[in-house]
């Protein structure tokens, strides 16, 4: 389904060095590609730190703060207008993501 690959993508474009924009952009257009009368939420999740929601590390099209070794996110994509006929069925997937020292990411929602 497309929500699972987009959420694939999204975790795979969390790459050191990258800003937190591009993995929103690249998540966009794929599902963009793939089905454009899907609804897209304004961001794809944030960054866990001091807060578990730290505003700073949104994935948005906006923020252009970069990918560092160590940060862990709250990735999520979530889509609407998922029928033909008009709904409010939303269609959601979501991880945790950690960024290795070697520039893998982990995902620990799938290691509990």
């Amino acid at each position: 389904m497309i929500c699972h690959e987009a959420q694939q993508l999204l975790i795979n474009s969390l790459k050191i060095g990258q800003t937190l924009a591009s993995a929103y952009t690249a998540t966009k257009n794929f599902i963009q590609s793939k089905n454009p009368s899907l609804g897209i939420h304004t961001n794809f999740g944030f960054g866990i730190g001091f807060n578990f929601k730290e505003d700073l590390l949104i994935i948005s099209a906006q923020n252009e703060a970069v990918i560092e070794e160590g940060m862990t996110f709250h990735v999520r994509v979530a889509l609407s207008n998922v029928h033909k006929e008009p709904s409010r069925s939303v269609v959601a997937i979501g991880d945790t993501v950690f960024i290795g020292k070697d520039g893998t990411v982990q995902n620990v929602t799938s290691a509990i």
